[in-house]
């Protein structure tokens, strides 16, 4: 029985719980296979005809997996996520926290959300069955299917929670094949682990990319998350190593660099053309103006003409308005009650869709660098609505925006903080 070792370390928080989100975080075999899935389905454009082969399905015809997947110890994570400490970072904001979004919350009293904290070594085999699918997919193929998955996994991708907005990051440190083995495609992949400084990780980045696209040279169908022609990747060039920050708290080199990673995302997206009356601040503060009956002058209330472009970023996006706060009556206690006007985007038939843009924490020597990697991804199928839902109020539905904000994101925000960008 041929068998893969592969041995991955924990660069960022993973928080990866089953159905209670509350419950123990532990390596999950199930979270691993479903991810190697997911990437293995942005590479190959034979994926729908392959993809059972390797992975097994329940569809007629269809069976096993190739390979049975052993973790070699569970890991668990007692640790509990803690936002408040991340208040200490800035004045302006914690742009961890922005990208850690939800993590703790909970309604009135907040998740206890526990995770697999950095620095921890996570062993997987995988064991591949002589007698199962070898004569629908050669060995070869297997192989390349298999590394390919592993492969984006732990150079673009995540695990758990929060995974695109750079928690759940692991490096790839080592992978090997049983004693007397010898895997030609193991060979042929470069994995940038070990790189001394940014532009020999990147080189190496690059490298395996080009080498992934000759082995799945059929173009992908953009109908889900793919590496589709014109996918962009940035790597920052200020790396972060572990300091003290106002005198009063020390933090990681990663905590800095998942830190600046939101920071660098959560000012465009709030300053997005801020100015200007026809942007995305304005036109959804003048819709809830009209739908709450809230007397404004500047701008005038007016119902929406069209989709906020920030929706590019994924769904559900809300926008919520203290400016518009009203008192609408007085509580039992005596207090007064007050109504603040906000909507919510969403898809028609589908409310959530997940963003084309995704954030990880690249670790080179002694430093941790922000890594962002932008993919071809539709929005929401063929002709699905935005749904804007404003409370119990009235929905609107507008098309979807055409609008290449996460273009302008990436050259007014990414490109002056890295290295020359890679370009499929």
């Amino acid at each position: 029985m041929s068998k893969l070792m592969v041995k991955l370390r924990t660069v960022t928080p993973l928080f990866l719980t089953g159905a209670e989100i509350d419950g123990e975080s532990e390596t999950r075999i199930s979270s691993f296979k479903g991810a190697m899935r997911f990437w293995y389905r942005a590479i190959d454009g034979d994926y729908r005809q392959n993809e059972s082969r390797i992975f097994g399905g329940t569809g007629k015809g269809e069976g096993q997996a190739a390979f049975l997947m052993q973790i070699k110890d569970l890991i668990k994570g007692e640790e509990t996520w803690n936002s408040s400490k991340y208040g200490l970072l800035t004045d302006k904001g914690s742009g961890i926290n922005y990208l850690g979004y939800s993590l703790d919350l909970g309604g009135r009293k907040r998740r206890v959300r526990r995770f697999i904290p950095v620095g921890k070594n996570i062993e997987v085999s995988l064991a591949f069955k002589k007698d199962i699918n070898e004569e629908k997919v050669s060995v070869a193929f297997r192989h390349k299917a298999t590394l390919a998955a592993w492969w984006l996994l732990s150079h673009i991708g995540g695990l758990g929670s929060r995974s695109r907005r750079g928690f759940g990051t692991f490096a790839l440190q080592e992978w090997s094949v049983s004693e007397g083995e010898k895997w030609a495609e193991l060979e042929e992949l470069p994995f940038a682990h070990g790189a001394r400084t940014p532009e020999e990780w990147l080189k190496i980045f690059q490298k395996g990319l080009e080498k992934l696209k000759k082995w799945f040279s059929k173009k992908v169908e953009e109908d889900h998350t793919v590496l589709g022609t014109g996918s962009r990747f940035f790597l920052f060039q200020e790396g972060f190593s572990k300091r003290r920050i106002n005198k009063n708290q020390d933090f990681e080199g990663w905590e800095l660099a998942l830190n600046e990673a939101g920071k660098t995302l959560q000012a465009f997206r709030n300053c997005w053309n801020l100015n200007d009356y026809d942007t995305d601040y304005y036109i959804v503060k003048s819709h809830l103006a009209k739908v709450y009956g809230r007397s404004v002058i500047d701008p005038p209330p007016v119902l929406l003409a069209r989709c906020p472009e920030r929706v590019a970023f994924g769904l559900p996006l809300t926008f919520r308005y203290n400016s518009l706060k009203e008192q609408i009556g007085v509580k039992k206690d005596g207090k007064p009650e007050y109504e603040t006007p906000e909507a919510t985007f969403e898809g028609k038939e589908h409310n959530r869709s997940a963003s084309p843009l995704f954030i990880r924490i690249v670790k080179i020597d002694d430093k941790y660098h922000p890594f962002f990697a932008l993919l071809k991804a539709p929005l929401l199928k063929t002709g699905e609505k935005i749904k804007a839902r404003a409370k119990t109020k009235k929905e609107h539905f507008l098309e979807p925006a055409d609008s290449d904000i996460l273009t302008k994101f990436c050259d007014q925000e990414l490109k002056p903080k890295s290295l020359p960008e890679v370009i499929l």
